[in-house]
């Protein structure tokens, strides 16, 4: 492979910054006029603010102790007088109806969102076509609108033309019920109750982002890293769920020698990102802050 000289990593704000409706309220608004109950079912149980970051932690923050109190009603013992064999399974059904709802189906949808998103061919920013791509996007932006080749491009979670292959969750690795075991004494628990358990275990799995994995997986690509002397952040929130990924490029890559342009939304984010970086070890004199609107027609920093 070519020595690459400039990366860019692309983030959910580089589209939103193309006019893309990308946004975390977007998808929301697609489910709650696709399927309400769904809908319904994320904002009880999922804890969510108002960005992508926010929504794939909110997978590892599933309201478990709200769930299983709702699911608890179905609880029958088994010596009440309106106990019925097929009733063993209520309390595991009820669990499995929900997190299956907020993982299978809430996936499933989060495809057909995507599939119905226009990318703009309207260039707002001077890029490289020879340089190497890394998005978190999995919407064709660089393609369509920038005609970067798919061979400079990798889509580190999966993109729409392969959709079986998009990878959306949390970072959070659950460890033999580690989570789940806390809800019950030991001494209280039944066959139900652990079936119960079990069925959230699998949910958790199901919804890990496994971050080393994907890195492994792709060694081709950040041992490609070495010559990299620019390294551009576009719209990526920096988010401890891909912070695994920075740092993957910190190891590929000359420290002293890269410099960082990391747009930034607002000033809170100027401090935060700096703090960020400067935790994965990149000198505070590396790291430069800009808007991204100010990029537009930018090369000085090449």
């Amino acid at each position: 492979m070519k020595n690459i000289k400039i990366l860019y990593i692309i983030g959910n704000g580089f589209d939103l910054h193309h006019k893309l409706a990308s946004s975390y309220w977007d998808f929301m608004q697609f489910i709650k006029q696709e399927d309400e109950s769904l809908y319904n079912l994320v904002e009880e149980y999922l804890q969510i603010e108002d960005n992508w970051s926010d929504f794939e932690d909110a997978f590892a923050s599933i309201d478990v102790y709200s769930l299983t109190e709702y699911a608890s009603i179905f609880l029958k013992s088994y010596g009440a007088d309106d106990w019925r064999d097929s009733a063993h399974h209520d309390y595991q059904y009820e669990i499995e109806q929900v997190v299956t709802h907020l993982s299978i189906m809430l996936k499933q949808y989060f495809i057909a969102w995507l599939k119905q998103l226009n990318v703009s061919r309207k260039k707002l920013l001077e890029l490289q076509k020879s340089a190497q791509y890394l998005t978190f996007n999995y919407t064709k932006t660089l393609q369509c609108t920038y005609q970067i080749a798919n061979k400079n491009i990798l889509h580190i979670h999966g993109s729409i033309k392969h959709p079986q292959n998009i990878i959306l969750g949390h970072a959070w690795k659950p460890k033999s019920n580690q989570y789940v075991g806390e809800l019950f004494e030991v001494s209280d628990t039944e066959v139900r109750i652990l079936e119960g358990n079990e069925i959230l275990e699998e949910y958790f799995l199901q919804t890990f982002k496994p971050s080393r994995k994907i890195i492994k997986k792709n060694q081709i690509f950040f041992r490609s890293l070495h010559a990299v002397r620019t390294v551009y952040v576009l719209g990526h929130s920096i988010s401890d769920i891909d912070v695994e990924y920075f740092c993957a490029i910190v190891k590929s890559t000359n420290l002293r020698k890269v410099q960082w342009i990391v747009s930034y939304h607002d000033k809170n984010d100027k401090i935060n990102y700096k703090k960020k970086f400067q935790n994965i070890g990149i000198p505070r004199s590396n790291i430069k802050l800009i808007k991204l609107s100010k990029l537009k027609r930018k090369k000085s920093y090449e």
